[in-house]
């Protein structure tokens, strides 16, 4: 019996998918590519594109929510995963027994983490945001010290630490100086080698390849789409759509 009787369809190109992903491979380097794979992998089929992505050499995938993250690890997924929004406190056990990374949002929601991991479970592993200058979810500059020292008093698997710019897909921002030379002062205070460093979205791997440190979270364009028109006009490789919409004609009029 048919289903569907709208001759409409969404056609995933996964070719554009790994081409997209070995061009930001090429241009980082030995830095990791972070897929952020959030909102259904915005849109184009999220375990389609998690297991071609990951065939293709990422090691990392970052989603939105925890139900995103549970809901990979609930289909095989077992790649490192870090959810970039924020994590209640019924949540942190079980990031902890399925090995989910959660990002500290906040000096708050480190106090609450810390009275929620459960003891006898591997350390809730964490990722540190930084508020720059985006002003949405972030520990504050002015806060960093205090959160530095809170983590190493307690129990947390310090895995990460990144900021999110607002503005790095246009042309001579202030706002993004003063977020790079935010998070170089705050990156000069951090004396552990072994925790990731990630800054750069798209835009910003593109065009500010200086920025690259340990990772790049690349979002919007793994899928083929610019950051902005200005990143579109400036970057070196044209970058491949992924999803197109097809469907039938059903009249023609002369």
């Amino acid at each position: 019996m048919i289903e569907n009787y709208r001759p409409t369809k969404a056609v995933i190109d996964l070719t554009a998918i790994k081409s997209n992903l070995t061009y930001f491979q090429e241009k980082v380097g030995d830095a990791d590519v972070i897929a952020v794979v959030k909102a259904d992998a915005y849109g184009h089929g999220v375990l389609e594109i998690v297991k071609t992505v990951i065939e293709n050499g990422v090691r990392m995938l970052a989603v939105a929510t925890p139900d995103e993250a549970l809901f990979l690890r609930n289909h095989g997924i077992d790649t490192e995963l870090l959810v970039l929004g924020a994590t209640p406190s019924q949540f942190i056990p079980i990031a902890q027994q399925h090995n989910i990374i959660v990002t500290a949002i906040s000096l708050d929601w480190l106090s609450m983490a810390a009275m929620h991991v459960e003891k006898n479970l591997d350390a809730l592993k964490i990722h540190l945001k930084v508020d720059t200058g985006m002003r949405r979810i972030g520990v504050q500059v002015n806060e960093i010290d205090e959160a530095f020292g809170f983590i190493a008093d307690h129990d947390f698997d310090f895995k990460g630490i990144f900021t999110h710019f607002a503005t790095a897909d246009e042309k001579d921002s202030p706002l993004f100086s003063q977020q790079v030379n935010a998070m170089n002062t705050i990156l000069d205070k951090l004396d552990d080698s072994s925790v990731m460093v990630h800054i750069s979205n798209s835009a910003a791997a593109i065009m500010h390849p200086d920025l690259v440190c340990d990772a790049v979270r690349i979002g919007i364009s793994l899928y083929g789409i610019a950051p902005s028109p200005y990143v579109g006009e400036e970057m070196d490789f044209e970058l491949q759509p992924a999803l197109s919409l097809e469907t039938e004609m059903i009249q023609v009029k002369n």
